[in-house]
């Protein structure tokens, strides 16, 4: 995300955000589908993105008892929502979906919940 300009707080960068990314109907329909996908899709760039900046094996959490580096994790995190899209049949309720994959995803939430205040570059 660039930088806000010095005249825009967040509160005006918020009001400008909402107004150019309006949400639709549909983004919310499978919610979880493509909330997992969002994710996915932005994980992904964000490591090509931010490792060209930043040195991403700097800093290390502790996730279940283990030490990582955000890139490690930032790996797990993508490992874990492709593995959730492996196995969705869009004939049934996607929560009713195979448990282990759904395990990977709210597993991938979770590492994403712990590198949170690092997300940036």
């Amino acid at each position: 995300m660039n930088k806000l300009p010095e005249y825009m707080n967040r509160h005006d960068w918020l009001r400008k955000f909402k107004y150019l990314h309006k949400i639709k109907p549909q983004e919310v329909y499978d919610f979880d589908i493509v909330l997992a996908c969002y994710l996915l899709e932005r994980m992904k760039q964000y490591r090509q993105d931010a490792t060209k900046v930043v040195d991403l094996n700097y800093s290390k959490f502790t996730y279940n008892d283990k030490e990582y580096s955000q890139l490690e994790l930032i790996d797990m995190i993508i490992e874990k929502l492709e593995f959730y899209f492996t196995k969705i049949d869009y004939s049934i309720n996607s929560f009713e979906q195979d448990q282990e994959h759904n395990k990977a995803a709210q597993e991938a939430i979770r590492m994403i919940a712990e590198i949170f205040p690092a997300l940036w570059w």
